[in-house]
């Protein structure tokens, strides 16, 4: 109750509100240690991350508080994310309530998934990485012609409109309903310091975008920008508006 009221706490001071915030009663499911190297003047560099995961961590007994959350919630947002970190909170059951409530009232469903894909069936996006699609095909990504079928295959597997799978140093491909097959090349291949949050910011950005009425290709532009922006900066950092303005006029936006 402590940890909570201390989150709490900081979060009304940067003005969140808490509408909707539920606490685990089971505590921490994932604690995330990372490595740094250190050359002054220079700031840190990532180098490794060690991930302790508590996956006994038991959801149950807020799942009918989640659901009630998100039936009062959705009807009046214009967008939601999910977030699927194969933690146990993105129940089958949850994600049928936010899938059917997102159809229901015309919210637009985004999801950024490490597995687990064939959940998430009829979202409007759907982005993972390449190791991630590689898996679920069970085939290799090896070559252009490669990525250009496996986003075919999981886009008609999945029933999305929209499929973007990221590449790393090597950027993203993206294919939609209205989107033909392109590769979109990496925003930084220079200066990359912490690549921490980047795939928080590329989802986040790419569905703020979508949802403000803009197409996904240069939604897509737009997160890769912000994520180009993110690995520049260490630790967990926030991509301001003109910041990214200024990295789309340098890619002649």
């Amino acid at each position: 109750m402590r940890k909570e009221n201390n989150y709490a706490r900081r979060l009304h001071r940067r003005a969140f509100r808490r509408q909707g915030w539920l606490a685990c009663p089971t505590g921490l499911p994932l604690v995330k240690t990372r490595i740094l190297a250190h050359d002054a003047p220079r700031l840190p560099q990532h180098v490794a991350r060690l991930d302790r995961l508590n996956r006994d961590t038991h959801h149950a007994a807020i799942e009918q508080q989640i659901v009630a959350a998100l039936q009062r919630h959705i009807p009046h947002v214009h967008a939601v994310l999910c977030s699927d970190y194969q933690l146990g909170l993105l129940s089958p059951a949850i994600i049928g309530t936010i899938r059917d409530l997102c159809q229901q009232h015309g919210v637009l469903l985004t999801v950024d998934a490490q597995g687990h894909a064939d959940y998430y069936r009829g979202v409007d996006l759907f982005r993972c990485n390449d190791r991630e699609a590689a898996a679920t095909l069970g085939t290799p990504l090896q070559c252009e012609d490669d990525f250009q079928s496996a986003l075919a295959a999981l886009r008609e597997r999945l029933a999305v409109r929209t499929i973007i799978v990221t590449r790393g140093p090597d950027g993203l491909s993206i294919q939609g309903q209205d989107t033909p097959y392109r590769h979109i090349a990496a925003a930084q291949l220079s200066e990359v310091y912490d690549t921490t949050g980047a795939g928080d910011t590329f989802i986040a950005v790419v569905t703020l975008a979508i949802a403000a009425g803009i197409e996904p290709l240069l939604a897509a532009h737009l997160a890769n920008a912000a994520a180009g922006v993110a690995v520049r900066k260490f630790g967990n950092a926030v991509v301001a508006p003109h910041e990214l303005v200024q990295a789309m006029r340098r890619r002649h936006y």
